[in-house]
């Protein structure tokens, strides 16, 4: 498992507080509508109501590990993630991807302090 670290200035002599950006709000997505359209072209209509459920859920699940991490995200990561979310085909599953990808990087370019736990 992977642990990330931001650096935080909380402590530090000679940093302010107010040196630390706000984070970037999420981005709210209308996942029931994603999932919607995903599971519409289903022929049977029970089926494709429990489908649209477990979408959902899914997305319930991606969004809620987004909000653990979404501080260290950077405003260009954001607005490069974001290219790749069409309207009515946003999700936080795939934008997860985009989101996990953009953290790594700031490991690896010792942006963020990360080590294996």
């Amino acid at each position: 498992m992977l642990v990330v670290t931001a650096l935080t200035f909380s402590g530090c002599p000679g940093i302010s507080n107010a040196a630390v950006a706000e984070p970037l709000p999420m981005p709210e997505f209308d996942t029931l509508l994603f999932c919607r359209n995903l599971t519409s072209k289903m022929l049977v209509k029970s089926e494709q109501a429990v489908e649209t459920a477990k979408c959902v859920y899914q997305e319930r699940i991606a969004k809620g590990q987004l909000q653990n991490h979404w501080s260290l995200m950077t405003p260009n990561a954001v607005k490069n993630c974001m290219k790749y979310q069409e309207p009515g085909r946003q999700s936080y599953f795939t934008f997860r991807g985009c989101v996990s990808y953009s953290i790594g990087l700031e490991c690896m370019k010792d942006a963020y302090r990360c080590s294996l736990k």
